[in-house]
């Protein structure tokens, strides 16, 4: 009776208390801290699935580089899945690190409901644990994902999972996208190296290192002309010399040119000659009155510029005479094979005869201080070392990765493209620097044309952040 449809007040109050009782059913159900429903912090985090996906293996010597190039798109030392199953979007703090070698790389994400996202963490080696990575060593990986709600923080992963990081001198081949990473070996600005140029540089005859500064044109020469003109008495029955020079063994296109006229007795003759320390001739003119020469096939050495005048026993000779002396003062030639003959006369550098595993797999590559040290180097640690030689002197080097053998080679002059100069490192013990230029161009010459070679040009990847290993000194 009381919630009779005749009675318009009952029926008021009857409506009344049904919306009323509804309101506080719906309610309590939408309250996250009164229910203890699924918004609650523990049953959010019982509700987000992480699974980490990590490297067995470790590539001690570039993960920084990796790290602090490509974070976003190199595949990451650390990976994190994680799934969100709730039905509210979570916020998540995600760290990672290779505990007591790197730091602890950390992230904020958020991620929708019902969603799912990859984590990629780039931690960075600490410079004392590099250094103490002689050998492999195995490590743990540290993973830890946490709740956010307001202030309140709950851990819904953290464990620890095993990983072998190699040696710090340790590359892996087989990834083009990695083999430019070769360059990190070539340390141009440690103490040892700069020990090494400090002896190759009493081994220059021009005493100066100085990359490319003398070589302004295309081809990498300095051009040199030097002119010469005089009178020269020759007394009779005698011979004299007019002037003396001499051709070093790193001036290139030598050409020698010249006049004389000669004046006195009745046919105002004289003898000229153009002679080496051996007494070879390169230019002999006979009894004449004037003469003019030119001269290209000389080699390195010391010439004489000659008048005779032995024929004449009675009367003396004045000779006017001309001599131009022009040739390219090859720079790179003579710093380069400097640095090659302290390594193979001051450092007595010999071969190790071992092969290398490009293009697939790891090899240990002994950095150029141990390589010095030892005084020993395989082909690849030969080239790394000679190719930190030339950056310290401010040449251009290029590492040439063949199968199962590596060379070096350098530019002609500065930016040069396609204009390089090769040697063969495992022949500095045993042969001379001639020789082993020879053979690098000839290796370079069998595989140019090839799939087979691969250049590395230092320079470039100096220019995308690959730098050096090591850094002992301030520059």
């Amino acid at each position: 009776m009381f919630f009779s449809r005749r009675n318009p007040m009952h029926f008021f109050l009857r409506v009344t208390f049904l919306l009323f009782s509804s309101l506080l059913y719906f309610c309590g159900k939408g309250n996250p801290v009164s229910s203890g429903n699924s918004q609650d912090p523990a049953n959010l985090a019982k509700n987000i699935i992480v699974t980490p996906i990590l490297k067995d293996t470790i590539p001690t010597a570039f993960i920084n580089f990796l790290a602090k190039t490509t974070p976003d798109d190199a595949d990451g030392l650390v990976q994190v899945y994680i799934q969100n199953t709730n039905k509210v979007l979570v916020q998540l703090r995600v760290e990672g690190q290779v505990e007591g070698y790197t730091n602890n790389a950390t992230k904020m994400v958020t991620i929708a409901a019902g969603l799912s996202d990859t984590i990629k963490l780039a931690p960075l080696i600490t410079n004392a644990a590099f250094q103490s990575l002689s050998e492999n060593k195995t490590v743990s990986y540290r993973v830890i994902t946490t709740l956010i709600s307001g202030i309140t923080e709950t851990q819904v992963y953290n464990q620890t999972h095993t990983a072998q990081m190699l040696a710090k001198d340790v590359f892996i081949f087989g990834d083009s996208q990695l083999d430019k990473l070769i360059a990190l070996w070539v340390t141009p600005h440690i103490t040892q190296v700069d020990q090494l140029i400090a002896k190759a540089i009493k081994r220059n005859p021009e005493n100066a290192f100085i990359g490319y500064q003398n070589s302004p044109t295309s081809d990498g020469y300095q051009h040199i002309s030097t002119s010469y003109s005089g009178t020269c008495t020759v007394t009779a029955g005698r011979t004299a010399t007019a002037k003396t020079f001499t051709l070093a063994y790193y001036y290139a296109n030598p050409k020698i040119s010249g006049s004389f006229t000669a004046t006195g007795g009745s046919g105002d003759d004289i003898k000229a000659s153009i002679v080496d320390s051996l007494a070879n001739n390169y230019y002999q003119s006979g009894k004449v009155h004037t003469d003019n020469f030119i001269l290209s096939n000389l080699v390195s050495g010391t010439y004489h510029y000659k008048f005779d005048n032995s024929f004449s026993l009675i009367t003396d000779k004045s000779v006017t005479y001309t001599l131009n002396v022009s040739y390219d003062k090859d720079w790179i030639y003579v710093q380069t094979k400097a640095i090659y003959d302290a390594l193979k006369n001051d450092y007595k550098i010999s071969y190790v005869n071992s092969s290398i595993s490009y293009p697939n797999g790891t090899q240990k590559i002994r950095l150029p201080a141990d390589a010095l040290s030892l005084g020993s180097a395989n082909c690849i640690d030969g080239t790394v070392l000679f190719a930190s030689a030339l950056e310290n002197i401010s040449l251009e080097p290029i590492i040439c990765l063949i199968p199962g053998h590596a060379f070096v080679g350098w530019k002609r002059w500065t930016g040069a493209i396609g204009k390089y100069e090769f040697l063969e490192t495992t022949m500095i013990g045993s042969s001379t620097y001639e020789e082993a230029y020879k053979k690098g161009l000839a290796e370079f010459t069998q595989y140019r044309n090839t799939k087979s070679i691969t250049i590395i040009d230092v320079k470039a990847c100096r220019d995308i952040g690959i730098t050096p290993l090591m850094k002992s000194r301030a520059r």
